[in-house]
């Protein structure tokens, strides 16, 4: 086992903050762009006439829709974790 250093230790603690810096500024930037694109699949779904368009249409906008606002959540849980990790 090596000794102690605590200059290293310090720099391991920047490291790490740096790192949830990082990845939470990343995951902030595709919240924002997954709500972008639940948006406009929401537009899209809201202006599609259901006797005009087929089932199998439908069904895919609304299952695109429920995959985005998966991801959305995903991104949301990490977010949470992260500022979790920064208390």
């Amino acid at each position: 086992m090596g000794w102690f250093d605590p200059i290293r230790s310090r720099d391991e603690k920047f490291d790490k903050k740096v790192i949830l810096n990082v990845s939470k500024m990343q995951l902030e930037k595709d919240l924002n762009k997954i709500t972008k694109k639940i948006d406009k699949t929401t537009k899209e779904l809201r202006e599609m006439c259901p006797f005009a368009t087929t089932k199998k249409r439908l069904v895919a906008k609304s299952s695109k829709l429920d995959a985005e606002c998966w991801e959305r959540d995903e991104i949301k849980r990490r977010l949470q974790i992260i500022e979790e990790w920064e208390i």
